[in-house]
């Protein structure tokens, strides 16, 4: 047991965990089915396509409002959370996944 956490001060692990669980609600709230969970040091969201057939180069522009307004409303307790925003993908499939994974992983 560390100094800070003796004290009561989250360790760093806690903060992510924290901010995983704010991000799931968050979106939870503005686009219902999405889902986040932390892979290591990284939070990642599974965000479902408002309708079948929606063009997939606006989902990125929807995307964006979402994950700012996260970030100005996490920004009251929480330093150094940055967001990436991945590529739409046409199905879940691991090898589209991954493709996305790796879009929003370059963008940080």
């Amino acid at each position: 047991m560390t100094a800070a956490s003796a004290a009561g001060a989250p360790t760093s692990r806690q903060l992510l965990e924290r901010t995983a669980d704010a991000l799931s609600f968050h979106l939870s709230v503005v686009t219902p089915g999405s889902v986040a969970a932390l892979v290591g040091n990284v939070c990642y969201a599974i965000v479902p396509s408002p309708a079948q057939g929606a063009n997939a180069d606006d989902l990125p522009k929807k995307a964006q409002p979402a994950a700012r307004d996260f970030l100005q409303r996490a920004s009251d307790g929480l330093t150094g959370v940055v967001l990436g925003i991945g590529r739409a993908v046409d199905s879940a499939g691991p090898a589209d996944l991954a493709r996305s994974r790796h879009d929003a992983d370059r963008t940080l």
